[in-house]
Parts: structure tokens; sequence; C-alpha cells
């Protein structure tokens, strides 16, 4: 619980033009910042209250929409997600999830696709580090960060996404491998100690960047009992298994 002063609210206020001023819930006010937020006609709202704050800050920044050419009509460039509300402008913590549509930049698919664009980086950053000798790790690589890339427009153009492949080998068999290497590479499963080749290490933290990546999708996608872009999630999965038959073709394929 905190303690909001007159003293702060004029700090926090000062530059801006708020209609609504949210705090959290168990929040208290003194009685002569209470008095001020009247006297400026700002309204105090709760900021669990969820409905309610998007409600007012849709409308908060429809006052003012930017008028076209003919001065009879109206712009409304965005709609809010949440209220269905229209925005003349896109404010600054909102973003668009789909078409013209706003929402917060926490809402879940915005952070997937933060996630993805920080692991795409991860895997730009992992090819231009691996040694160039390893022909056949470095073009894995590429198609691996490739296919990213077209991970992120599946997503943001509600496009289906084609099924993942690395070095001639599709989903299926990228798995066999990943799963059973005594069969494939004559040695099994290895644990990591840090004595391993400097490239190995490198796959391992865009492994781990995969995974990562892969538990944000499913924030982003699963309903309840039921899991939307079964094909983005699918394809999660055996990019991380993809990365891992890299660092086995790494370590015994020498």
């Amino acid at each position: 619980m905190a303690v909001i002063t007159e003293s702060a609210l004029r700090t926090q206020l000062k530059s801006k033009t708020a209609t609504v001023y949210a705090v959290n819930k168990g929040d208290k006010l003194t009685p002569s910042a209470s008095e001020y937020l009247k006297t400026k006609g700002i309204e105090l709202i709760y900021s669990d209250d969820e409905k309610a704050v998007n409600d007012k800050v849709a409308s908060k920044w429809d006052e003012a929409p930017v008028k076209s050419a003919d001065e009879n009509k109206i712009s409304k460039k965005y709609v809010c997600y949440y209220t269905g509300a229209w925005f003349s402008e896109k404010p600054e913590f909102m973003t668009q999830i789909e078409g013209n549509k706003l929402v917060y930049k926490d809402h879940q698919r915005i952070a997937f696709r933060g996630k993805l664009d920080s692991t795409e980086a991860q895997a730009l950053y992992t090819l231009s580090l691996i040694d160039d000798s390893k022909k056949q790790i470095k073009a894995g690589l590429k198609e691996i960060y490739l296919h990213l890339r077209k991970m992120m427009r599946a997503e943001v153009l509600g496009e289906h996404l084609e099924e993942f492949s690395m070095l001639s080998m599709d989903q299926a068999q990228l798995r066999e491998l990943s799963h059973n290497p005594k069969k494939y590479f004559g040695n099994g499963h290895f644990i990591l100690t840090g004595e391993e080749d400097k490239d190995v290490l490198l796959l391992n933290i865009l492994r781990t960047r995969l995974r990562e990546l892969e538990i944000e999708g499913l924030r982003a996608f699963r309903k309840e009992n039921t899991v939307d872009r079964k094909d983005i999630m699918m394809n999660l999965n055996r990019l991380s298994s993809a990365v891992y038959v890299l660092m086995l073709k790494a370590t015994y394929e020498k």
C-alpha cells in the first residue's frame, strides 16, 4: 500500500493533460491530494479495474480527433482492441496487434513478438560468431534465422506458418536425430561442462532462447484448455531440436 500526496501528484502530472489517474487497489490519497484531483477535474480509478481503465484511456485519446481535409469528417485511424473505441492518434503506450487494432504493449502477443525479435537477433549474432570452417553448422543456423523471420510475419499477418526444415531434414527427421544421438552419431546425449568448443556453447545459448520463446508463445496462444497457432507452437519445438542437432554435429562430426 502506498500513500500518495498532493506534492507527488503535482510532480507526476506537471507535464500531462490527464483526465484519469489510476492507483493500485489499497493505495491511499491524502485529503489534499484528493482535493487536487477534484480541482483539476481528474477522475480517480483503480488500476486493477481493467475495463474501467481501458474505457477511460480510450475516451481520453478520442477527445481530440484529427480532422481530415474535409473538415466535416473525423479521422478515426485506430480502434481499441478492448473497448472498440476509436483513436485519432496512437498512444505511446499502445501498439497494433492486428490491422488498426491497438493493445497495451504488455499484451501477451506483443510480448511474444518482442521475445521473437530478440531470438532472431541472438540467432543472427550466433551465426556471425561460428567458425567459418563449419559451413554446415552456419548453413543450418541461417535456415533457423530465416524461419524465425517467417514466423514473425505469419504471427503478425495471421498467415499459416510452413513446416520448418533444416539441411534437407524435415521436422520428423530432426526430432528423430535429436532424440537418438547414439543411433546417428555413435555417441549419446551430453552434459555441458564449459570445456566444450566455443561454437557448441554459443549454440546452446540459442537453444535456451528458443525454449524461452516457446514458453512465451504458449502464454500468448493458450486459451484455457485449447491452444491457438498450433503451427507456430510446433515449429518452435522443432527449432530448439534443430539447434540441438547442430550441437551434436559440432561435437561429433569433426
